[in-house]
């Protein structure tokens, strides 16, 4: 089945509720959800003074019922309804309140009422909000990239702090999990590799700014593998593996989401596509001590 992305208007205190505790979304419930299944996206919106706002998204990785998502969560203090949405695993990300202003108007559906009707100063009348509505693909993709965006300090120098809140990438978080995370995107890679008739040689411990060889009827890439526990491919690269990425003309630069699940994806780059496709930020330093004038070295 194709993936689908549904927007969905939430309540204004609900959204707020959950926003303030801090947690990630991993679950939503609803009668409306019944039309929605795994693999598919659920876009949440709110409506305030006829101005809708973005809040958050669930990536769908079963739909249940209540007594299924209380086993599921390890809680029964969920809402009461048929129909319970569980997040796949590395997926789930906060809540956040991003005014789509202007782009409503964009947004198209798949029905015969395919938009919403916009007055003259952007508002949109709350009726038109209460049904789930499918969205286009080139809807999903526009909510997505008001998201990506959203997400994304502004400025050429993301601090670290912040850099671990919106990073869904390897290198960010607990050392334990991101060693689990580029495990199994070695592991993929290597498996895809393979299946496709090259051998498959790891150089990871030599540190040449890529992970694998790989040789198939005299043909040769340097691979740089990166994992990530979500959908979003942001990650951490190095100085080195940039600079294989800018002179070595058989680098590729292999990115495996959703790392940890049962459904990972790859997303395959050569070196001059990763430098056209991606942003570089720096997001830390060396510090090293300046030697006083006049020091013997």
């Amino acid at each position: 089945m194709k993936e689908r992305h549904f927007l969905y208007c939430w309540s204004l205190d609900t959204a707020d509720w959950e926003q303030d505790l801090g947690t990630v979304l991993n679950h939503i419930a609803g009668q409306q959800l019944k039309r929605v299944a795994a693999g598919d996206t659920v876009w949440i919106v709110t409506h305030r003074d006829g101005a809708v706002s973005l809040r958050g998204r669930i990536v769908v990785d079963a739909v249940t019922d209540f007594d299924g998502a209380c086993e599921r969560l390890g809680t029964t203090d969920l809402w009461e309804s048929d129909y319970h949405l569980i997040a796949e695993p590395g997926t789930e990300e906060p809540l956040d309140d991003i005014p789509l202003e202007e782009n409503v108007a964009l947004l198209r559906f798949n029905s015969k009422k395919d938009r919403f009707t916009v007055e003259k100063d952007g508002r949109v009348d709350y009726h038109q909000m209460q049904t789930m509505r499918e969205l286009t693909p080139e809807s999903a993709e526009l909510l997505q990239k008001i998201w990506d965006e959203a997400a994304m300090p502004s400025g050429s120098e993301i601090p670290l702090d912040q850099a671990e809140e919106w990073s869904r990438g390897a290198g960010f978080g607990e050392p334990e999990k991101n060693r689990r995370v580029e495990e199994a995107a070695v592991k993929f890679v290597t498996e895809w590799y393979t299946r496709e008739g090259w051998a498959v040689v790891s150089v990871e411990s030599e540190k040449l700014g890529y992970d694998l060889v790989c040789k198939k009827e005299g043909m040769e890439e340097s691979v740089e593998v990166k994992g990530v526990s979500g959908e979003d491919p942001r990650f951490i690269i190095t100085e080195r593996e940039v600079n294989a990425a800018e002179t070595l003309p058989d680098f590729f630069l292999c990115v495996v989401t959703a790392a940890l699940t049962s459904r990972p994806q790859l997303h395959r780059f050569s070196g001059e596509e990763f430098l056209d496709k991606y942003n570089l930020f720096p997001i830390q330093h060396l510090a090293v001590p300046r030697k006083a004038e006049g020091a013997q070295s």
